[in-house]
């Protein structure tokens, strides 16, 4: 009998714990806010990383993943399917609603966003509807979320401070270290600055509710480059608002400002065109316009200016709205693993990145805001042109290749004749080669025939130099010649007729 106590005695020190005074297992999320106060990565719109952060993939190597890169899924036997993919577990912390009210913030619920906030209610109760109708843009344009690991909805929980110490008070702020200038998501959650402009306050929002969508599969431990999570994010998030009668405005997501008005505080295509010199005539030199395989890198590196978060969007833009790019790169839509997507990217490239590079820098030297998708991308030339030969540049296009392929420094003269049409309101505006001075366009008569250089290797671009009736140039660089009749990328539809061009080569 005195064994049997023994035994008892020591199952009950070794085996069970005090009844009293559960004690349960951290969650995963836990461990790793306790072991590591280095921030994962620096959500945008304008963050970035402090100097002294390692860069992801250094911080993945260092410190365990979060959460596995795939779980299986459990049949009711115990059985599993392999190869299953699920989100990661939705681990928000409870709120209290009694500390929230004791610190002056406000709770405002969706079916996919809470939204906890200190700003007037006037300025935020809108915002957690409009995140649904984000949320149904992101699967329409991705496909279904999988379901979650522990069953849960997707849900986020967002937080947009005016005073930051209210929610230092109640408990809400990230872990130390995860520092942030106007943004930053983590998981489920993300926190925001409030913003000066209403369109910017909700442009931010979506922003960062698209980080929590795009990488709530693997807790941004495994996900495509940054080029691409920060391109898309902003991609979606610029947006407009159409009243339809109803309580809450619907939302277009994904487009293009069409001026100034009503896109307040974006300023993406302002952040590129301060990158390049606009009123250089010299073709001595280049545009600053980073190159294509500057902007799509492989590496998941930090992004420290806001021209680079101005970049990705722009090339997401491209890739989804130009006809020719959105057809091929539509496969990486299913891809949300980095190795596979990058994988299928180095594929898509092959057999598009010669053209994408010239479209790359030629797009964004004539980017503006109401970009016409229509008529403004770059018009390809197939095969060369012989000097002397006469080709016509329509005036209603914008960039054109002129099928004349140079060596540096060679001496070309261009001649150009003809009649058409840059305005039709109220009437046609009758111009010739050489532009008609009411009216002027990046401090060139609007009409005036220009040209510029793209270089053969798709890396470089010359700034944009006056033609008018005719010029004689000389090629900076191995290239080609690309012509267009000066006017607005979003003022084509109005314009009418073409251009004959001829050139020769200087001996």
């Amino acid at each position: 009998m005195q064994g049997w106590l023994v035994v008892v005695m020591l199952l009950t020190v070794v085996g069970c714990g005090d009844s009293s005074q559960p004690s349960a297992p951290p969650s995963p999320k836990a461990e790793q806010q306790a072991s590591s106060s280095q921030p994962k990565f620096e959500s945008p719109v304008a963050g970035v990383f402090r100097k002294d952060t390692p860069p992801p993939e250094e911080v993945a190597g260092k410190n365990e993943p979060e959460y596995p890169a795939q779980v299986d899924a459990l049949h009711s036997d115990g059985s599993q399917d392999a190869n299953v993919q699920q989100r990661i577990a939705d681990d928000r912390p409870p709120l209290s609603e009694k500390r929230l009210q004791a610190n002056g913030i406000s709770r405002y619920d969706g079916r996919r966003l809470i939204l906890l906030s200190d700003l007037p209610a006037d300025k935020v109760a809108h915002l957690p509807a409009l995140a649904d109708q984000l949320f149904a843009a992101l699967e329409a344009h991705f496909g279904p979320l999988p379901p979650a690991s522990d069953g849960s909805e997707f849900k986020v929980t967002g937080h947009l401070m005016a005073d930051e110490n209210r929610f230092l008070a109640a408990g809400l702020m990230p872990p130390p270290g995860y520092t942030f200038r106007q943004g930053r998501h983590l998981d489920y959650q993300f926190w925001m600055y409030d913003q000066t402009e209403d369109y910017y306050r909700r442009h931010l929002l979506f922003h960062e509710f698209v980080h929590c969508f795009m990488t709530c599969e693997s807790g941004m431990q495994d996900i495509p480059p940054l080029w691409y999570i920060e391109g898309m994010a902003e991609y979606f998030a610029t947006h407009r608002l159409v009243p339809d009668g109803q309580s809450v405005a619907r939302a277009e997501f994904a487009v293009l400002p069409d001026g100034f008005e009503g896109f307040e505080g974006w300023g993406r295509i302002s952040e590129l065109k301060r990158q390049f010199r606009r009123s250089s005539t010299s073709t001595s030199e280049t545009l600053p316009i980073p190159s294509l395989p500057e902007v799509m890198p492989n590496t998941v590196a930090n992004f420290q200016a806001d021209d680079q978060y101005a970049a990705s969007w722009a090339l997401c833009w491209l890739l989804q709205t130009h006809p020719k790019y959105k057809s091929v790169f539509d496969p990486l839509i299913e891809l949300r693993r980095r190795d596979e997507f990058i994988g299928q990217n180095a594929a898509i490239l092959e057999s598009v990145e010669d053209q994408l590079r010239i479209d790359w820098l030629l797009t964004v030297e004539d980017l503006e805001e109401g970009f016409d998708a229509k008529r403004s991308f770059p018009v390809h030339r197939n095969g060369a042109s012989a000097s002397g030969s006469k080709l016509k540049v329509r005036a209603s296009y914008g960039w054109q290749d002129f099928g004349l392929q140079v060596s540096s420094g060679d001496s070309v003269r261009i001649t150009c004749d003809g009649c058409f049409s840059v305005n039709d309101k109220p009437t046609r505006w009758v111009s010739e080669p050489q532009g008609v001075s009411i009216e002027y366009h990046r401090r060139q008569p609007l009409g005036k025939v220009i040209g510029i250089w793209v270089a053969d290797d798709g890396l470089k671009i010359s700034p944009r130099f006056p033609i008018g009736r005719s010029a004689t140039v000389n090629a900076p660089f191995d290239g080609s010649l690309w012509l267009q009749v000066n006017d607005s990328s979003a003022s084509r539809h109005n314009n009418d007729g073409e251009v004959a061009v001829s050139f020769d080569t200087a001996q």
